[in-house]
């Protein structure tokens, strides 16, 4: 089984100063959280299954999760800057760009909403952040390079954290905002036990998945509202799919809509707690607020079917650097008979 990285009591410091030093530093507590690959799984994500998982603080404002992905970018601006304090070029597979400053087509990190969803009583309230890297930083032990690079970002991360509440707390606010009003703070110290923070849930193999966050489409719609725009959605999240590495969704093979790939799409999700892709017309809900370059993409969430389990992390669309389009293995409900 492979480790969950979770981010122990004086690790970071520890980490930092063998850093500065030139040195490896001395094994740290592992704690196995995901379960093995199932042999049968078909397809493997470019995202890794191990996240650097940081818990917002009790006494932290706690935003809607609607507001995620400007904090996502919050946390990779602070991420960009702590690597300017410790003195190390930001990496590629963080800054998500090549040296040139143009978009890197390598793998490269997202940040994740973890959150109260799936669960019977669910209702969406964002707990903490995962920051998942590229598969190869799953084990990073067997690699040196990558070993230091992982070690890079917890240094990174401890230079801009703040010493708050008898523990080191790492502050964001999104760019424009009121830093007063809308400034987070998670816990760099420590992460509990609870289990919308693990991330072995957004990783064990299914033919199910369900959007758990809007997905938000690749690239702008062409066709009219209707089954023509319906078959363009399905069309963008099948190569959305590719995109990640993981296979095509199954076919549909009975009815009018047979040879059409097994996606359901909808405004509302499959999983409890999850906000719909967009607000109601009453407005009882907000809206989604996304970086200004994915502000006029469609969303929506949609379950997907394939014909093997596939193992996650199943992180779909435009949006997915930014913690849109997060997938949760998923079990469809049996349909009811009607009554004669």
């Amino acid at each position: 089984q492979a480790p969950q990285r979770r981010i122990g009591a004086g690790r970071l410091a520890t980490l930092e100063a063998s850093y500065h030093a030139g040195r490896r530093p001395p094994p740290g507590d592992i704690v196995i959280d995901h379960p093995a690959n199932d042999a049968t799984s078909a397809g493997t994500t470019k995202f890794g299954r191990n996240w650097l998982v940081l818990e917002l603080h009790a006494n932290s404002f706690v935003p809607s999760i609607t507001a995620f992905p400007l904090y996502a970018k919050a946390m990779r601006d602070t991420l960009l800057a702590g690597f300017d304090a410790i003195g190390m070029t930001v990496p590629e597979v963080i800054s998500g760009h090549q040296p040139d400053g143009s978009p890197t087509a390598k793998p490269h990190m997202a940040v994740l909403p973890l959150a109260d969803l799936g669960w019977q009583h669910a209702r969406g309230t964002l707990m903490g952040f995962g920051l998942a890297l590229p598969p190869a930083f799953d084990n990073p032990h067997d690699n040196p390079d990558t070993f230091q690079l992982l070690q890079g970002v917890m240094a990174a991360l401890n230079a801009k954290a703040v010493n708050q509440y008898g523990t080191r707390l790492l502050q964001l606010c999104p760019r424009g905002d009121d830093a007063k009003r809308f400034m987070i703070e998670l816990h760099l110290a420590s992460v509990t036990g609870r289990q919308s923070l693990k991330p072995s849930r957004y990783s064990r193999p299914s033919r199910y998945w369900a959007t758990a966050t809007p997905i938000v489409l690749d690239r702008h719609l062409k066709q009219p509202p209707g089954d023509a725009r319906q078959q363009e959605i399905e069309a963008i999240i099948v190569q959305a799919c590719r995109n990640i590495g993981l296979p095509e969704p199954a076919s549909i093979t009975e009815g009018s809509s047979a040879g059409r790939p097994a996606i359901q799409l909808g405004k509302h999700s499959g999983i409890s707690g999850a906000t719909p892709a967009h607000p109601s017309v009453t407005g009882t809900r907000p809206r989604w607020r996304l970086p200004p370059a994915l502000r006029s993409r469609e969303m929506c969430h949609a379950v997907i079917r394939f014909d093997q389990p596939v193992s996650g992390p199943v992180i779909l669309g435009a949006g997915r650097f930014h913690g849109m389009g997060l997938c949760l293995p998923f079990t469809p409900q049996p349909r009811s008979k009607t009554r004669s």
